[in-house]
């Protein structure tokens, strides 16, 4: 759950063999929250606010432009999983 902030935080990440050298590399929004896909809309709502304080660019004012990438694939990631919720919800 937490292991896409690993290097963020300074803990050692394993590479068993992976090599990704390309630049897009697909994200999975439920991971990147650390919520399950069958999460009501609070329980997105709490854990994208959990991840945006920590990872708030104020909160890290010695790693700006790392923070402000993160903060935004965690703003991206709750706009697109709140907006599947809400169409889903609404057709019923």
């Amino acid at each position: 759950m937490w292991n896409y902030f690993s290097t963020f935080f300074g803990e050692s990440q394993s590479n068993s063999g992976s090599n990704d050298t390309s630049k897009h590399k697909q994200t999975c929004y439920y991971e990147l929250l650390g919520v399950s896909n069958s999460a009501s809309s609070l329980e997105f709502k709490k854990a994208y606010r959990a991840r945006a304080l920590v990872l708030h660019p104020d909160k890290n004012p010695t790693r700006v432009e790392e923070a402000t990438g993160l903060f935004m694939e965690i703003q991206q990631a709750y706009e697109v999983l709140s907006g599947i919720f809400y169409f889903l919800t609404s057709r019923s």
